[in-house]
C-alpha cells in the first residue's frame, strides 16, 4: 500500500496536469502486472530477459562448454525492479507459513526436534516426545463439525504444546465437517513454495539459488528469512521514492518563489 501510494506521488509530482498523470499510470502498471511474477509465472518467462546473467556467462564461459544449469524458479534481474515482485511473493509466502495451522505445526516440529537432539533423555522427555509426535499427527489430520468448534480444539492443542497434559480423547472427535486444513491452507499456495523450498535446498546445487518463494535470500553469504529481506527492499525503494519526490517538489517549491 505504502509502495503505490509513493508510486502514486512521485507520478503526481512529475506531470503538470492530471490528464497526464492518468495517461503515465497504466506504463507504470502494466509492468508491475506482467513482470510481477502473479499474472506470468517465472518458470514460463523468456529466459533472455536476464540478460545480465546471458552477459556474464558470454564473458565468463568458453564459448563451446555447456551454459551452468540455471534454476527456472530464479528471478530475471528486470523483474527484481518491480515492487509487486517482493509483495506478492511475501504474501503468498506469508500464507503458506503463517497461517495458524502452519504455526502450530512448526512449533510442534520444533519442540520434537529440540527433545530429538538430546542425548540422554529422561523418562519424561521421552513420553513428551511420543506426545508431541502424536500432537502433531492430530494437528495435521484435525476435524470437526464446525469452524467455532475447529477453533476450541486447536485452543486445546495451544495449550498441550505450551506444555499442557496429552489428552488424547479431548482433542479427537467423532463429528465430521470442516478440516483444520480446508479453512487455513491453500493447497496451490503450499505447492508454490514447497517446490521453491526443495528447488532452493536441492543437494546437487551448492550454491542454493536465490528462487522465487524461496525461504532463504542468499546475498554476499549472508542468508536472511524471506519476508525480513523482501520488507527491507519494500522499505527501502519507499523511502528512495519519497526522497526522490521530496526534491522534485523542493525544487517546484523554489521555482515557484523565483
Amino acid at each position: 500500500a505504502f509502495s503505490g501510494i509513493a508510486i502514486g506521488l512521485l507520478i503526481s509530482s512529475l506531470a503538470k496536469e492530471g490528464k497526464t498523470a492518468v495517461n503515465i499510470i497504466p506504463v507504470v502498471l502494466i509492468p508491475q502486472i506482467i513482470l510481477g511474477g502473479a499474472l506470468i509465472k517465472y518458470e514460463e518467462m523468456n529466459r533472455n530477459l536476464d540478460f545480465i546473467h546471458s552477459i556474464h556467462e558470454w564473458f565468463n564461459r568458453h564459448p563451446e562448454s555447456a551454459m551452468e544449469p540455471r534454476s527456472d524458479l530464479q528471478v530475471p534481474m528486470i523483474c527484481e525492479f518491480m515492487p509487486m515482485r517482493w509483495s506478492y511473493e511475501g504474501i503468498v509466502f506469508a500464507q503458506a507459513k503463517l497461517n495458524p495451522l502452519a504455526l502450530r505445526q512448526a512449533r510442534i516440529q520444533r519442540q520434537i526436534n529440540q527433545l530429538v537432539a538430546l542425548k540422554a533423555p529422561s523418562e519424561a522427555q521421552e513420553e513428551r516426545l511420543d506426545d508431541l509426535k502424536d500432537l502433531l499427527a492430530i494437528l495435521s489430520g484435525l476435524e470437526a463439525k464446525s469452524p467455532k468448534d475447529l477453533d476450541k480444539r486447536m485452543n486445546r492443542i495451544d495449550r498441550v504444546i505450551s506444555g499442557g497434559a496429552f489428552k488424547r480423547e479431548e482433542l479427537l472427535g467423532r463429528e465430521s465437517g470442516v478440516t483444520a486444513e480446508q479453512i487455513y491452507t491453500n493447497q496451490k499456495v503450499l505447492d508454490l513454495v514447497s517446490k521453491a523450498e526443495m528447488e532452493q535446498s536441492d543437494y546437487r546445487d551448492r550454491r542454493h539459488p536465490n528462487v522465487f518463494f524461496g525461504p532463504m535470500k542468499r546475498y554476499f553469504g549472508l542468508g536472511i528469512p524471506l519476508l525480513w529481506f523482501n520488507a527491507g527492499v519494500l522499505l527501502l525503494s519507499i523511502l528512495t521514492m519519497f526522497f526522490i519526490l521530496y526534491l522534485i517538489l523542493k525544487r517546484q517549491i523554489r521555482l515557484t518563489r523565483t
